[in-house]
């Protein structure tokens, strides 16, 4: 299914003059460099994109860890949290109309990632960020995807 899916996507996305920007997330999956670094390279024939690298997964929820601990005993290292695999894979080729974001280093200041940040859970389960933890990330994304646009000659605003 998930081919088909894709193939449709990439079909309509390719059909619509409208797309000036493409902006992936998503997480790990078993499909293999390769076809991540073909997925890559079609979205890439249809405009520019980014690739939002995968955000750490706790070993447990923040809210778990929070009601059997204390937000001290709730910190993990972040190297240790991606091994395992991350989105986009290490070593998938990436072609010069792609860009991989990582806001990993925002996301868990000092290499730590802890469940609770100024008393807020991060996470509502194992990697989902809370809402609240979310917009923490606002600013950094806009600026982002302002400068991506500007890099990639978009000249249309983008949407607020």
């Amino acid at each position: 299914e998930c081919g088909a899916f894709l193939a449709a996507t990439l079909d309509e996305l390719s059909k619509d003059p409208a797309v000036k920007l493409i902006i992936v997330g998503g997480t790990r999956h078993s499909y293999g460099r390769d076809v991540e670094a073909d997925t890559f390279a079609q979205l890439a024939g249809i405009a520019p994109v980014i690739i939002m690298r995968d955000t750490p997964w706790l070993p447990v929820s923040s809210l778990d860890c929070l009601r059997q601990s204390t937000a001290t005993d709730c910190v993990w290292p972040l190297e240790r949290l991606l091994r395992g695999g991350t989105f986009p894979q290490p070593q998938t080729r990436i072609t010069d109309r792609v860009t991989v974001v990582d806001l990993n280093a925002r996301v868990c200041p000092g290499g730590q990632c802890r469940a609770a940040v100024d008393g807020w859970p991060m996470t509502f389960d194992e990697h989902h960020f809370t809402a609240t933890f979310s917009r923490r990330f606002t600013a950094d994304f806009v600026t982002l995807l302002q400068s991506e646009a500007r890099r990639s000659h978009v000249t249309e605003p983008l949407p607020k």
